[in-house]
């Protein structure tokens, strides 16, 4: 139906009243919309990223204390005087009280699936229970990951740094032979007196522990979780998103030094930046969470509310659409009077050609009306050139009785001709000189020239060389006095 009247009419007021209205409406309401969905959904990734750096800061606060209890049963057994000389294989000591000593020091450390000592220059390691040669360690016991990786894994050990992993070229995976397990080797130095380590204390635990340790992200959320040596080395890493190149990695472990969450563009994505350290280990660990998947979970947890505003939206839309009608209906009854004198029905304005007659409707509007104003000035100055005319030919047929008094009134009303009262007098004035040619337009000019009240002369054609005075007056007001009559009289006698 709309669209068969815009058709018909060419209605472009009306298509610019329901753009207007529409737009006028619909855009307050897609700005408040907009604030809202967008104060929402920052809260939601705020919310996340709070909860997750908490999630992280406990996550790095345990690992952290158990590290903290490795490193104090490393020094325990450095000072202990049951282990060091069974170790050293100096004096008179007690094996199996030695053994004994380092089981019960595995147990202050249980999350280690077992504890080695480590003497440099000593082919053996020493454990809860008992020795065993580093051969048969990797060869039967724990071996590292690759043929390669043997060497590395004696440099690993005999090195003996604070808190080393031996992974990612600190000595390969260790897998326990018989359960196929992977098992990461961590070591802390072994010094008995001096600054100088005799050897190291190995931990081995399950790789499980790490990642079950990192692994804080929801599951329904990309996130990307890593762990850093203190040397900045990658350790492990947990990719639930988009996997970073090293590169990348450095750059962040560069950028973000500071514990916290901060906002930044990883590979140009906007991501939720969280860092935190280990004030023990020295461990550096960030997580990464890639902002734009929050969009489509606030949409699709927000379902309810996004179908209230969309039905809010056709509502205002329709709303606009009815008040276009209304505010239209003036205008189209207007269009309904001039389309008579459209262009689209007669050319009443001079050089109108087709093309502005298919223009539309407000077009066609604006022409006609132009073109009625311009007609209405062209008669009023024809009006007001024809006066005279028009009033003598009035006041000709009221003398002659050729029109009714109401009428002629009327008439001369309109023309500017005023009666005050109902008293009337008409006189004829005989113009006669021998010296001037038309002496009635003379004499007609010198009585106007008196502006007396009422007076008014006219010159009838049928009455040639004489005025035709109509004195219109009342009673209260005198006749013209003898000077006019003597004006007139000296003028002509």
């Amino acid at each position: 139906m709309i669209g068969r009247r815009i058709r018909q009419r060419q209605s472009r007021i009306l298509i610019s009243y329901i753009a207007s209205l529409v737009g006028f409406i619909i855009i307050p309401v897609l700005l408040l919309t907009g604030i809202f969905l967008t104060n929402g959904l920052r809260q939601m990734e705020s919310a996340y990223a709070v909860s997750q750096e908490y999630t992280l800061r406990q996550a790095i606060q345990n690992m952290d204390d158990d590290m903290k209890s490795f490193r104090q049963v490393a020094i325990q057994i450095a000072t202990d005087p049951d282990v060091t000389p069974y170790v050293l294989n100096v004096n008179n000591y007690d094996t199996i009280l030695a053994i004994r000593k380092l089981a019960i020091y595995h147990a202050q450390v249980s999350f280690f699936d077992e504890m080695y000592l480590h003497i440099n220059g000593d082919s053996n390691l020493y454990s809860g229970t008992g020795v065993i040669s580093v051969e048969n360690f990797k060869n039967g016991g724990y071996r590292p990951q690759g043929d390669e990786n043997r060497e590395d894994f004696d440099r690993y050990i005999t090195e003996g740094r604070p808190f080393a992993l031996s992974v990612n070229g600190n000595g390969g995976y260790l897998v326990k032979k018989y359960d196929a397990k992977e098992y990461i080797a961590i070591t802390y130095p072994w010094v008995t007196s001096g600054v100088h380590p005799l050897g190291s204390v190995i931990g081995l635990v399950e790789s499980n522990y790490f990642t079950g340790m990192l692994d804080i992200s929801d599951k329904q959320y990309h996130e990307n979780i890593y762990l850093f040596d203190s040397g900045g080395q990658l350790q492990f890493a947990l990719e639930n998103g988009p996997a970073f190149s090293a590169e990348t990695l450095k750059l962040l472990t560069d950028n973000y030094e500071d514990p916290g969450i901060h906002t930044g563009k990883i590979n140009g994505i906007s991501c939720f930046i969280i860092m935190g350290k280990a004030p023990t280990t020295g461990w550096k660990y960030i997580a990464v969470i890639p902002r734009p998947q929050f969009f489509l979970k606030y949409v699709r947890s927000e379902n309810k509310v996004a179908a209230i505003i969309t039905v809010l939206l056709v509502l205002c839309i329709l709303f606009g659409i009815v008040l276009a009608f209304r505010m239209y209906r003036p205008i189209r009854k207007l269009w309904n009077i001039l389309e008579p004198v459209s262009p689209e029905k007669q050319n009443i304005l001079e050089g109108i050609g087709p093309e502005r007659t298919r223009r539309g409707e407000w077009e066609n509007l604006h022409t006609s009306v132009t073109r009625i104003a311009e007609m209405n000035r062209n008669i009023a100055r024809e009006l007001e050139e024809n006066k005279e005319m028009y009033t003598q030919s009035i006041l000709k047929a009221l003398l002659l009785g050729a029109v009714s008094a109401e009428h002629a009134q009327n008439t001369l009303i309109v023309q500017g001709v005023k009666f005050c009262e109902a008293y009337y007098l008409v006189s004829v004035l005989y113009c006669m000189s021998p010296t001037r040619t038309n002496p009635s337009e003379t004499a007609k000019t010198l009585i106007e020239e008196q502006a007396i009240p009422g007076l008014y002369v006219l010159i009838l054609p049928e009455n040639n060389g004489c005025l035709t005075l109509l004195w219109n007056t009342s009673l209260e007001v005198p006749p013209p006095g003898r000077k006019n009559y003597r004006v007139i009289y000296c003028h002509y006698r």
